[in-house]
């Protein structure tokens, strides 16, 4: 093998080969950045096929934040409501939303969606001391509202893809 390689490297026309593939290369890229081609396998993205996803996960992540603007105004107030927990409580479910995008596997099964709705119910009873946030009317509010989340999530990728 070695004596193939270093037969090849010393050929008169080794020097122009290896020129000629690194132009191949450079050009290959150019073209990808400027979006004149695209690749996209499964392991590999250059090109329009990488800026597509990243517009839909931006689009996804928008989504979540109104979403989740949106639960803050259905809590239910009371006295003594301490709204900076809340705020926290939300960060904390953002942040695991997120995660959701960003791994990229959100599925609308039964299963898929009742551990997302459990984790969220987790990080919702593990913050909030309030009786009134572990009832069983609001853990319906929270269910249902992170099932249609994740249906709209699932449908802003097929309609951007």
């Amino acid at each position: 093998m070695w004596d193939a390689v270093a037969r090849i490297l010393t050929d008169k026309q080794a020097g122009s080969v290896l020129v000629f593939v690194f132009i191949c290369v450079v050009m290959l890229s150019i073209f990808a950045k400027l979006g004149i081609i695209s690749i996209k396998t499964e392991h590999l993205k250059i090109g329009q096929a990488s800026d597509n996803e990243r517009e839909i996960v931006k689009r996804q992540l928008a989504f979540i934040e109104g979403a989740i603007n949106m639960f803050e105004s259905k809590i239910p107030r009371y006295d003594g409501y301490n709204e900076w927990r809340a705020k926290t409580v939300l960060a904390l479910i953002f942040k695991e939303c997120v995660s959701w995008v960003l791994f990229n596997h959100i599925k609308d099964t039964p299963m898929y969606v009742g551990l997302k709705q459990t984790m969220i119910w987790n990080i919702i009873l593990s913050n909030c001391p309030n009786e009134l946030h572990r009832s069983d009317e609001f853990k319906e509010l929270v269910f249902k509202h992170i099932e249609e989340s994740i249906k709209d999530l699932i449908r802003i990728r097929k309609e951007f893809k």
